[in-house]
């Protein structure tokens, strides 16, 4: 699931619908055209999403003041970011400078060495760090990317790395350096994309961010998947959250400094003020083409024309009917592909740069373009196109080929004359 300005892999707003339907089509939506509308469900609610997120400049950052320390306990973190700055950078962190009291998620790197993220606590004098192998994508058409940290103080083993929802544990400093961190607790501010004096900021773009701080403060791997496939959903399925921040109120939150705040979610009070530069350019952003959103719907229609995706496949479960109806055209760049039970209704025209397979076929007439012979079709399938006079059949002959108990056949159907 894709969005205009760089194909984010994934990322639509979850709180009114689910995502059952996001593996999916996860990759399939590459681009939805400039004058496509809204989409709606059968009822006329809008389930095309659209939404926010925090826009961060360079030399701006978001503090939470002196709070969310981590003292001697285990942490858990997760955050659903954008690089679009350059590259290494702090992106959460208590601390206020590099390798000082505090914990910090960065991305990092060595000489070299492909950017990677990296979590390490430090209490003054000992630290540790955990890495992984991913790099994320920074700079102009960064993606956006979730990372999740857990970090058990008294097990090794059990402090991951997961990236995009994958485990993604490269290495750390190892048991001994593990056991040797003390109390991490500073005086400084909780900073999101910067130090606690917001040095080392850089253009950051965030959907939503969330902490667990406690002793046994472990999301289990179920809990790391939730939050991928469920951005901006803070329910059970995610976990337990010390706070979290859905980064999209800050136009409306009214605080002292009237610069934006970012409400803490969980009740706990643990809300996020703009801080450094021109903090007005700190702003919510919504942008047509962010994502499509599918759960318990049975019928979409566009309400604007035309619609371009990659790949289409309408599915029996979990939509009643599985119909879609564009008012204009429907163009997939790949295969189209509609389950038994649903349909695919159109009332411009559906161009296929590549196969289309459904049982049955209803209209009044379709066009095929003249193509090489294709290759065989699975057991138990036929494929039928009009030949360019490449393998079997001359120029404009109507052919189809048939497999059956792994015997082909090929006859002509029309023959161009």
């Amino acid at each position: 699931m894709s969005y205009l300005d760089s194909a984010f892999p994934a990322v639509v707003n979850t709180t009114d619908f689910d995502l059952i339907m996001y593996n999916r089509i996860v990759n399939g939506i590459t681009a939805l055209t400039a004058a496509m509308g809204s989409i709606s469900d059968q009822a006329g609610n809008i389930v095309f999403s659209r939404p926010a997120y925090a826009s961060i400049a360079d030399g701006e950052w978001f503090t939470g003041g002196n709070v969310l320390q981590g003292g001697t306990d285990d942490i858990s973190v997760s955050i659903l970011f954008r690089a679009v700055g350059s590259g290494v950078r702090p992106i959460l962190t208590t601390q206020n400078a590099p390798d000082s009291q505090g914990y910090i998620l960065e991305i990092f790197a060595v000489g070299l060495e492909a950017p990677m993220m990296m979590f390490t606590i430090d209490d003054g004098v000992d630290s540790f760090s955990i890495w992984g192998t991913a790099p994320p994508t920074t700079g102009t058409g960064a993606e956006w990317h979730r990372v999740d940290v857990v970090i058990d103080r008294s097990d090794v083993s059990k402090c991951t790395i997961f990236f995009d929802g994958v485990y993604d544990t490269g290495g750390s400093d190892g048991a001994t350096a593990l056991a040797a961190v003390g109390d991490i607790d500073n005086a400084n501010d909780f900073v999101i994309s910067g130090y606690d004096d917001g040095s080392g900021s850089g253009a950051l773009e965030v959907r939503d961010a969330r902490i667990y701080i406690a002793a046994g403060a472990h999301w289990t791997d179920g809990h790391i998947r939730f939050h991928y496939a469920n951005p901006r959903d803070f329910g059970a399925g995610g976990g337990t959250y010390t706070a979290y921040w859905p980064f999209d109120d800050a136009p409306t939150a009214a605080n002292a400094d009237g610069d934006g705040m970012i409400t803490d979610g969980s009740g706990g009070g643990f809300h996020l003020d703009a801080g450094g530069g021109d903090t007005t350019n700190y702003a919510t952003h919504s942008r047509v083409g962010i994502g499509i959103e599918f759960g318990s719907v049975s019928k979409l229609t566009w309400s604007g024309t035309n619609v371009e995706v990659d790949y289409l496949e309408v599915l029996d479960d979990p939509w009643t009917f599985g119909t879609l109806a564009p008012a204009g055209d429907c163009t997939v760049s790949n295969d189209a592909t509609v389950d038994v039970g649903g349909t695919l209704t159109l009332s411009g025209n559906l161009s296929v740069v590549g196969v289309i397979e459904v049982d049955t076929i209803t209209g009044t007439s379709f066009t095929i373009a003249q193509i090489p012979e294709p290759s065989d079709p699975p057991d138990e399938h036929a494929v039928m196109w009009c030949s360019n006079g490449t393998g079997i059949g001359d120029v404009g002959d109507i052919m189809v080929k048939i497999q059956h108990g792994s015997v082909v056949k090929s006859t002509t159907l029309v023959n161009f004359v």
